[in-house]
């Protein structure tokens, strides 16, 4: 009877029990820890590559308008 209320416990060839899944061990918990850290580094790093060229261009542009303003 118990096996007709819980059939997600009856082991069917071919698949693993939910319990007998791999744990990593400590060394691998930390490696991923390492990089999970590097991670949002890496993603913010574009961020400020264009907020940096944006800005460069807002500086080049405003010198044109000073040159043009000055010249007339």
């Amino acid at each position: 009877m118990s096996s007709s209320v819980h059939p997600q416990h009856t082991q069917q060839p071919g698949h693993e029990h939910p319990h007998d899944e791999h744990h990593d061990t400590i060394g691998e918990t930390v490696h991923k820890a390492m990089h999970a850290e590097d991670e949002p580094m890496e993603s913010s790093a574009p961020f400020a590559l264009v907020a940096l060229t944006y800005l460069a261009i807002l500086a080049v542009a405003a010198l044109c308008i000073a040159a043009v303003a000055w010249w007339l």
